[in-house]
């Protein structure tokens, strides 16, 4: 008898698929999105310019905390998808429940490194005074919830496992919804400084997580915890898997570092506004595109690993549509409503900013005309198993094509540092369509014959 993900993975028509995949991963991963949104909105309105630009500071060293959670949690979903579509149902809740296990020691290290290092880590970016001081609380007591809260990005992709895409996304509303009144009710209600806002985000994410992970506990999903029987084979299948998301992650923070810094060096606290603003709305079409990436990884990965060729590249084809289409229409609302994102985040900002940040947004936006496709790219080649070819895109394009432009753009100042991402996004789409086009080439043969026999 077929179980639901397994109906829902192969037999469902793929336009209905992706109503029942896409949208609830989008809306899971948007939600999260708006609750940074309102994160940032409450601290740069409540408490102002400098505590807009220390949380900032601190935000890319607050998701390589996260990111532990990224590399184990999608480490793991790849190959327990794989191992689900051969029918081994042992082999994928071992990795399962070894994985969880890897989520809980992994963030007692990291969290109590970003704990001890933070003075430092704020300190490379040339903050000093009440900018550091700030961006070192804040960075700190996500660095004590780790352990726990870190599981919520794991636990999200083991619900899309199970083809629970509903109940992750229930899950995601929570954390936002519980998230955003946590710390309205802190910083409006008990005039609480910026360490509350990662109190609350943090508390959010615990609650998340227990919640998550009690119908795993209660045996009520297709995966279900045992008694672990880790193996080197296992520990390097989880870390090649989920390397690629994890090296995003790292080497897009210490980017993001490098940029802050020179950012600061260059235009000072307004030019860090100015950036963060575009983080932050960044974030939204980040959302949208893992979203559905991350949704269909699952869906991709087991009919790779049944042997369903045809309608894994199917699949892997709808998502690429889908990002491209977040992605140019993120570039057309920004371009026209520029002054809106930054009265978002700065209600009183002056013309004179307003006017710097259009200019800046414009040169920044370019971004999003091919990094859509070094996302999807890279989100495909790993649920088909190609960590390999995911790393190298991974490697390419979040850290040594982004720090030589960083370089080569450095006589232009700060426009330079604005066309960055423009510049290596766009090198890294044309690495990516060669990989992809030499995996297709490699194995596209497998889809046309799965076809003739079917």
């Amino acid at each position: 008898m077929q179980s639901n993900h397994e109906k829902l993975f192969t037999q469902t028509p793929l336009l209905k698929m992706l109503l029942i995949i896409v949208v609830p991963g989008a809306i899971s991963m948007l939600t999260s999105a708006l609750y940074d949104i309102i994160d940032g909105i409450l601290v740069g309105n409540i408490l102002g310019e400098t505590a807009f630009a220390a949380i900032n500071l601190a935000m890319p060293y607050v998701i390589i905390l996260f990111s532990i959670g990224d590399l184990i949690g999608v480490g793991s979903a790849v190959p327990i998808s794989i191992k689900l579509g051969e029918k081994d149902h042992e082999a994928a809740n071992n990795i399962f429940s070894y994985s969880v296990v890897m989520l809980f020691v992994g963030g007692i290290g990291m969290g109590l490194l970003m704990f001890f290092a933070a003075p430092l880590l704020i300190s490379l970016q040339g903050a000093t005074g009440e900018l550091a001081r700030i961006s070192i609380i804040y960075l700190r007591i996500y660095a004590l919830f780790i352990p726990v809260s870190g599981m919520m990005f794991a636990i999200d992709n083991y619900l899309k496992v199970c083809g629970k895409v509903n109940r992750s996304m229930g899950l995601n509303i929570l954390m936002a919804v519980s998230g955003a009144i946590i710390e309205a009710i802190l910083l409006i209600v008990f005039h609480l400084d910026v360490w509350a806002a990662a109190l609350a985000y943090s508390l959010a994410m615990v609650i998340a997580s227990v919640i998550g992970l009690w119908p795993f506990i209660r045996n009520k999903m297709v995966l279900s915890f045992v008694r672990p029987r880790p193996t080197v084979t296992i520990t390097k299948q989880i870390v090649m898997a989920g390397f690629s998301a994890f090296l995003n992650n790292i080497a897009g923070r210490i980017v993001s570092i490098v940029l802050n810094a020179r950012i600061l060096a260059l235009g000072g606290t307004q030019a860090i506004s100015i950036f963060g603003i575009m983080m932050f709305t960044n974030s939204f079409v980040v959302a949208l595109i893992y979203g559905t990436t991350d949704s269909l990884q699952p869906a991709i990965g087991y009919n790779w690993g049944a042997q369903n060729y045809k309608h894994a590249f199917d699949i892997g084809k709808s998502s690429f549509i889908v990002s491209a289409i977040f992605s140019l229409s993120y570039v057309v609302l920004l371009h026209f409503f520029p002054e809106f994102a930054v009265r978002i985040f700065i209600f009183n900002a002056s013309d004179d900013f307003v006017v710097a940040a259009t200019s800046a947004f414009d040169l920044l936006s370019l971004q999003w005309l091919t990094r859509w496709f070094v996302l999807a790219c890279d989100a495909f080649l790993l649920a088909c198993g190609q960590s390999n070819r995911a790393v190298w895109l991974s490697v390419a394009s979040s850290i040594a094509l982004p720090l030589a432009t960083i370089v080569l753009l450095s006589p232009l100042g700060l426009t330079g540092v604005w066309l960055t991402s423009a510049i290596s996004d766009g090198i890294s789409a044309l690495f990516g369509a060669w990989l992809l086009i030499d995996f297709l080439h490699k194995h596209g043969y497998k889809a046309k014959k799965k076809a003739i026999h079917e």
